[in-house]
C-alpha cells in the first residue's frame, strides 16, 4: 500500500515539509503523463515511486527524477468500452508487487516492477455499455470497483468484488434491487425496476471507504432513471416511488456483497441529486472503538452514520440553502419539500445547491486537529419545464431546462470554497472562498498543511488549523487532480497533476485565467536548501 498517503482519508504523516518550511518548496521536476484528455485521479506512491494511470496508459516514474521507469497500455479494444476511457477518479492501488487500476469496464492488474501484465477481468454485464468509476477500493482481503452506464440507459449501477490475487469475481451486487425477495425490491412501483421496463440508475461513479471494525465497504450511488415526471411510474399526477438504494449511501459486507444498511439522502429523487462524493471513515468522538462513516451530501448536508447500521448520529446543514432537501426528522429520515415535486408545464423551480454541494473530488482529514477539509459548490439553478429566457414565449411545446447558475439570484457571496469542518460539531473552522467553482482534490499532512490546486490556476498550500495561505504556485493549467505526497531519496515531495480537455473557460468576471493548451503532466515540488 502507499507508504506516504492514506487515500482513504487524504492524510500522509510526512512533516519535513511543514508550516515553516513550506515557503522554500520549488520545482524539482516535470513529467507528462498523456498528450490530452481529462484527469481528475491521482497518483499512488510506493518506496520512491509514483504510479498513475490516465488515457488507457500506466506508467512508473522514479520520485526523485521525474524519469519513466516503465509505460505499458492497458487499453482495450472494445469501442464501446472506451467510450469512456478517461476520467477515472482516485488513484491505482498497489497491492503487494501489483498495481490495480481501472480503464473502461476493466480492472487490470500489472506487476509494478515492470508493468509486465498480471491479469485483468471485464465486469460489465448487461445490454448496454457500462465503464468502471473509480479504481479499485481496498477492503482487506478484497478490492472493490462500482460500475456505472456509459451514457444514461435503464442499467443499474452494481459493486463488484474481486480476489486482488488473480482477479477473479468473488460477487457482484445491483445497486437497484433485482430480487422481489430484497426489502428495497417494493420501493419501485408500480412497474419492477428492471431494464426491460426501461427503469434503472444508482451508478456508482466514485471510490468507496472500507471499514474493518464492521466489515463494511461504503459507496455513494447516483440518481434512479429515469429520474424526472417523463417516466410513467411517477406522471405528473403519481406520487413518486422511493426507489430504494438511489441517490444514497449504499453500505455492503465487503466479503460478500450482501446489503448491510442505506442511508437515501433523496428518496425518489427527481432534480439529479445523485451522490457522487466518497464517504470517510473514522471513529466515533465520545467512543473510540465504535466507527462511524462521514459523509457529505449533493444537497449541501454533512452527515455521521453509524457504520454499523447506517443510524444519522448527526446532521449538518454546510450548504447556505437547501431547497429540495430541508432537513432531518427526529429519527434520521430526511425531508423533502414535497411542494418541488411533480412539475407541471411551464413551471420551473429554484433547485439549491445547483448540480451538487459537493463533487468527485475528495476531502481530507487532519486526525491532530479532527478536521475535515472539503472542497464545495454553492450555487443555485433553474429546474424544470419552462422557456429558457424568462419572459420569452416557448411556444405550442415546454421546454425542459436545467440551467447553470445565471441570474444574480443564483449566486451567494461565493461560488466555491475549501472549507475546514469540525465533523463532531458542524462547525466551519475557516474557509477559502472562491468567485468559481472548486471541486479539486486535498491533502493534508503531518506538517501542519492542507494543499489544493483552483481553478485560477494556483497550487496552495494552507496552514491547517487557521487557512492562512503559506504558499502558492501558478500552474500551467487547471487542475482537477488530488495532490499526494512522498519520500524519494531522504526528501519529502509533493506532487500534482495539471492538464484538463479544456481547461475552466475564462471567467472575467471572476478573474480566471485561461489555460494554456498542452498535455496532462506531473508537477512534482520539493524544499530548496536552506540559506
Amino acid at each position: 500500500m502507499d507508504d506516504a498517503t492514506d487515500r482513504t482519508v487524504g492524510y500522509s504523516p510526512l512533516a519535513e515539509i511543514d508550516r515553516g518550511s513550506v515557503a522554500r518548496l520549488r520545482l524539482a521536476w516535470s513529467q507528462e503523463i498523456a498528450s490530452a484528455g481529462t484527469f481528475r485521479g491521482g497518483v499512488a506512491a510506493d518506496g520512491g515511486r509514483l504510479y498513475v494511470a490516465t488515457s488507457g496508459v500506466a506508467m512508473a516514474i522514479e520520485g526523485a527524477t521525474g524519469e519513466r521507469v516503465w509505460t505499458v497500455d492497458v487499453s482495450t479494444q472494445d469501442e464501446e468500452a472506451s467510450v469512456s476511457a478517461d476520467d477515472v477518479a482516485g488513484s491505482p492501488l498497489v497491492w503487494g508487487d501489483l498495481l490495480l487500476l481501472a480503464h473502461a469496464g476493466e480492472v487490470v492488474a500489472v506487476h509494478r516492477d515492470d508493468g509486465s501484465p498480471a491479469w485483468r477481468t471485464d465486469v460489465r454485464s448487461g445490454p448496454f455499455a457500462e465503464r468502471i468509476g473509480a479504481h479499485p477500493t481496498y477492503t482487506g482481503e478484497a478490492v472493490v470497483v462500482g460500475t456505472t452506464p456509459v451514457h444514461p440507459a435503464p442499467v443499474s449501477g452494481r459493486l463488484v468484488g474481486l480476489d486482488p490475487r488473480d482477479g477473479s469475481i468473488r460477487w457482484s451486487m445491483r445497486t437497484v434491487p433485482d430480487d422481489p425477495s430484497d426489502p428495497a425490491f417494493g420501493s419501485w412501483s408500480p412497474l419492477e425496476p428492471t431494464w426491460s421496463h426501461g427503469i434503472g440508475g444508482g451508478g456508482v461513479v466514485n471510490a468507496g471507504a472500507y471499514d474493518p471494525t464492521t466489515g463494511v465497504v461504503v459507496f455513494a450511488t447516483g440518481a434512479p432513471f429515469p429520474e424526472d415526471r417523463s417516466d410513467e411510474r411517477r406522471a405528473n399526477s403519481g406520487t413518486a416511488s422511493a426507489d430504494l438504494r438511489t441517490s444514497a449511501f449504499v453500505a455492503v459486507d465487503a466479503a460478500t456483497g450482501e446489503p448491510r444498511w442505506t442511508h437515501q439522502v433523496v428518496p425518489g429523487d427527481e432534480w439529479s441529486y445523485g451522490q457522487i462524493a466518497r464517504p470517510i471513515v473514522g471513529v466515533h468522538a465520545d467512543d473510540p472503538t465504535r466507527s462511524v462513516v462521514h459523509v457529505a451530501t449533493t444537497t449541501g448536508w454533512m452527515l455521521t452514520l453509524d457504520a454499523a447500521d447506517g443510524a444519522v448520529l448527526r446532521h449538518d446543514r454546510l450548504a447556505p440553502e437547501s431547497t429540495v432537501h430541508v432537513g432531518y426528522d427526529e429519527d434520521g429520515r430526511p425531508l423533502i419539500a414535497e411542494e418541488m415535486r411533480g412539475l407541471h408545464e411551464r413551471t420551473a423551480v429554484r433547485t439549491c445547491p445547483k448540480g451538487g454541494w459537493v463533487g468527485l473530488a475528495p476531502a481530507a482529514v487532519h486526525p491532530e486537529l479532527g478536521l475535515t477539509y472539503r472542497p464545495n459548490e454553492t450555487a443555485c439553478s433553474q429546474f424544470g419545464i419552462r422557456s429558457p429566457v424568462e419572459g420569452e414565449d416557448a411556444g405550442p411545446d415546454p421546454i425542459w431546462l436545467s440551467s447553470a447558475p445565471r441570474r444574480a439570484g443564483d449566486h451567494y457571496e461565493r461560488w466555491g470554497a475549501l472549507t475546514a469542518i469540525d465533523p463532531r460539531t458542524g462547525e466551519v473552522r475557516w474557509e477559502f472562498a472562491t468567485p468559481y467553482p472548486h471541486d479539486s482534490g486535498v491533502l493534508a499532512t503531518g506538517g501542519g498543511l492542507v494543499f489544493s490546486a483552483f481553478a485560477d490556476r494556483t497550487f496552495r498550500a494552507f496552514d491547517a488549523a487557521t487557512g492562512e495561505v503559506l504558499w502558492r504556485q501558478v500552474l500551467t493549467a487547471h487542475s482537477d487532480a488530488t495532490p499526494a505526497t512522498y519520500l524519494a531519496e531522504g526528501r519529502q515531495y509533493v506532487v500534482i497533476a495539471v492538464g484538463h480537455r479544456t481547461g475552466r473557460s475564462a471567467m472575467p468576471s471572476a478573474g480566471l485565467p485561461s489555460s494554456v493548451p498542452g498535455s496532462i503532466a506531473l508537477f512534482a515540488f520539493t524544499l530548496e536548501p536552506a540559506r
